[in-house]
């Protein structure tokens, strides 16, 4: 593996209808699934999209592999994991996609020539014995293996290659991340068996799993005089640990601590306890919790976390939740207009109001609208302020 920055590039080569696409996804798969941001790039995708009049010849494949390993480059730079698929049957093609990579990781898929041929879907050895493409890797022009590769795959459904690479890209963004940031993240999330402490615990993972050391302390509390006896806090702390272990993805793509605990109390102070007790950076917390264990995490536990924890707090709700009519509707938002969401959607957000909110009226009802990716995008009337 070449080293380099957080991103990495991980180059699939092999024959044609070796497997290389079947490896992809499957590495593809299990990176995502371990928590890891990665790209996919299959190259005969890639030229069927962007370059489809490209030829076969020799200038051609240079440009494309070229453009290639730009690309699967520059996605790595932004901190993602590139997986390529591509033949790039000269050694000089990815030879020139390492140079380029932060990381560069080499697959090779060695799936014998005469066991391509059987599995060839796309007939491309049948159309070379036929003269019909001269210049088939492999047949018309030589395919040269990597000399020294990462990885070895005897064929595309090679599980134990998969988990070899999936590896090597893990521990080399374990490594980056930990000379980058040494001091440990501590997220302290609440959780009382509803559904939005499952959404609060989802985010608690993923804030943790953007640093290279993380400790994630779950904490369920039993409230006093709601028959808690320590035995019911263990059975508590059991299922809550089954739970939150599911919510990480394994292989970790970090390091990674998982506590559990189970406490009789106050619930928000208990939280705030924790929370003081392991230097917590960031507490996470639902709100209006409907199930598990009644009052929990409803508005006033809340409030008090919010208003004497020593450090942020992120509070949950999902972007689904409506107004409670019984509550204090003066607080409730005004719904959006129907006429201006769908301007809005189909302007792209560059015109906000539909044409009676875009009337001029006291106070002015417009908005200035900042372009920032489009440089031919000038100010509009009407435009966002922000």
């Amino acid at each position: 593996m070449t080293p380099g920055g957080k991103g990495a590039v991980v180059w699939v080569t092999g024959l044609p209808a070796s497997g290389k696409s079947t490896f992809a996804r499957a590495l593809y798969d299990q990176l995502a699934l371990a928590g890891v941001r990665v790209k996919l790039l299959d190259g005969d995708q890639v030229r069927a999209q962007l370059m489809p009049d490209l030829g076969y010849g020799e200038a051609a494949r240079d440009a494309f592999y070229g453009a290639l390993a730009r690309m699967a480059a520059d996605i790595a730079r932004l901190g993602y994991v590139a997986v390529v698929a591509a033949t790039a049957h000269e050694r000089r093609f990815r030879d020139r996609a390492r140079e380029q990579a932060p990381r560069f990781v080499e697959v090779y898929v060695a799936t014998p020539l005469d066991e391509c041929r059987r599995r060839d879907v796309k007939g491309l050895y049948a159309a070379a014995d036929e003269g019909r493409i001269a210049d088939l890797p492999g047949v018309g022009v030589p395919y040269e293996p990597p000399v020294e590769p990462d990885v070895v795959a005897h064929g595309g459904y090679d599980a134990d290659a998969v988990a070899a690479a999936a590896q090597l890209v893990i521990q080399a963004r374990r490594a980056t991340m930990s000379n980058e940031q040494d001091k440990r993240f501590t997220a302290v999330v609440a959780y009382d068996f509803s559904d939005l402490a499952e959404l609060a615990l989802e985010q608690a993972v993923a804030a943790a799993l953007n640093h290279a050391h993380a400790d994630l302390h779950v904490v369920a509390v039993l409230e006093e005089g709601m028959r808690a006896t320590y035995e019911t806090a263990e059975r508590m702390q059991q299922e809550a640990t089954k739970l939150a272990d599911r919510r990480i993805p394994k292989p970790t793509p970090t390091d990674l601590r998982l506590f559990v605990h189970a406490r009789i109390g106050h619930p928000a102070q208990e939280i705030l306890a924790l929370a003081s007790e392991a230097a917590a950076d960031v507490i996470v917390l639902g709100t209006h919790g409907r199930s598990g264990l009644k009052r929990w995490l409803i508005g006033s536990v809340a409030e008090k976390v919010v208003r004497h924890a020593g450090c942020p707090v992120l509070v949950m709700r999902p972007k689904t939740y409506t107004h409670d009519p019984a509550e204090d509707a003066a607080f409730a938002p005004e719904p959006p207009c129907p006429a201006c969401v769908k301007v809005r959607a189909e302007s792209g957000g560059k015109t906000w109001w539909c044409e009676e909110h875009g009337k001029p009226h006291e106070p002015p009802h417009t908005y200035h609208y900042r372009a920032t990716t489009s440089a031919d995008v000038s100010d509009h009337s009407g435009s966002i302020l922000w």
